[in-house]
């Protein structure tokens, strides 16, 4: 069960996408092809759609459901992470550990947050990805119930990325100090009380953007509870391309 009010407003998955893909996982199954596409006839198709439903409910970027973490080639250190972690999430769970991974963009910070996710997500723990900039707004400008349950949520789910947790959506001193104190208590409690989180950056240090006091005292919690993990390596979103 749920310990924590689950927020609809911080998801942000098309449900077109969703379809699309439920679509296409029963066309391409003989025994469930031609019949009804939203009802999966046979035990495989029934498991690719919960898989999809728990990484929904996570909010996983669509791009990140079919790739594959071992697969990839980018800082052997990620990859070295990522295989203690599956070896044994439990123990990674206990621990509490929290970490920010800084680099470039298009390094695979995201592709490695979103495959613990998926891990999680798979072995039934509460997961939610978002960023900087989706979160703030829900909390500010949602109806009191929205940031109720947002809040509730960014604090207690059991694993939680938050990505571009970056100045440049800082703009000035007003977004600096709100940012700022919506940050500070999220983060200290899950620090505290030892729940798993992923914050990833551009920014060697994106708390100087927050300002004196709410920057230093964000900057403690972090040094104090968040391994830092500098990710290297060509943009492979460029290469992609």
């Amino acid at each position: 069960m749920m310990q924590y009010q689950y927020c609809n407003h911080l998801r942000t998955i098309s449900e077109s996408k969703i379809n699309l893909h439920k679509d296409e996982i029963v066309s391409k199954c003989p025994a469930c092809g031609g019949k009804d596409k939203n009802v999966p006839r046979c035990e495989k198709c029934a498991l690719e759609f919960k898989i999809i439903d728990r990484y929904v409910q996570a909010n996983i970027p669509v791009d990140f459901w079919e790739r594959d973490m071992l697969k990839f080639e980018g800082d052997a250190k990620l990859l070295r992470l990522y295989k203690q972690i599956s070896d044994d999430f439990l123990t990674y769970y206990r621990s509490g550990k929290s970490t920010m991974l800084v680099g470039q963009h298009g390094v695979g910070k995201t592709f490695y947050a979103c495959s613990v996710l998926k891990l999680a997500s798979l072995k039934g723990y509460g997961s939610l990805y978002t960023t900087l900039g989706d979160a703030v707004n829900v909390l500010v400008y949602g109806n009191s119930e929205t940031k109720f349950q947002a809040r509730k949520e960014l604090m207690m789910v059991s694993f939680l990325v938050l990505d571009e947790f970056d100045s440049r959506f800082i703009g000035n001193e007003n977004a600096a100090d709100l940012f700022g104190r919506i940050l500070e208590s999220i983060i200290r409690i899950r620090l505290q009380n030892c729940m798993p989180t992923i914050l990833i950056s551009n920014d060697k240090d994106p708390t100087k953007a927050l300002g004196t006091n709410l920057g230093a005292s964000i900057a403690s919690l972090i040094n104090g509870y968040v391994k830092k993990i500098p990710v290297i390596g060509p943009d492979f979103r460029s290469k992609d391309k």
